[in-house]
């Protein structure tokens, strides 16, 4: 398994973009990980070329287990982990964003369609 942070945010970024619930020819993915005590969850979206958003569910291990770790050797001074993570995948220029959130886990929530 990775150690360093570096190395489980490239691993991190791997799985996600071959995660069998992405969409096939996605241009970009954004997946938002949220973790409490007990707790996992959050969203991913893909966009297509034509920007068209797909929304999608991770369905392979090697995401999650990732961003556990990530969340791990994140912990600052005082012991807090993050509690909300946003990954950004862009296919064609193979950049990899990664943003952390120790205090909102609804920083990235995004609003229902209706």
């Amino acid at each position: 398994m990775a150690d360093t942070k570096d190395e489980v945010i490239q691993q991190m970024a791997l799985a996600l973009g071959r995660d069998s619930g992405v969409p096939e020819g996605w241009a970009k993915i954004v997946a938002v990980v949220r973790i409490a005590p007990g707790t996992f969850g959050g969203w991913s979206k893909a966009y297509m070329a034509d920007d068209t958003p797909v929304n999608f569910y991770t369905e392979d291990e090697p995401f999650p287990t990732y961003a556990k770790r990530l969340n791990d050797l994140m912990i600052d001074d005082d012991g807090k982990s993050w509690v909300a993570c946003k990954v950004t995948l862009i296919r064609e220029t193979r950049d990899i964003n990664v943003l952390v959130e120790y205090d909102n886990p609804k920083v990235w929530d995004t609003p229902l369609p209706f």
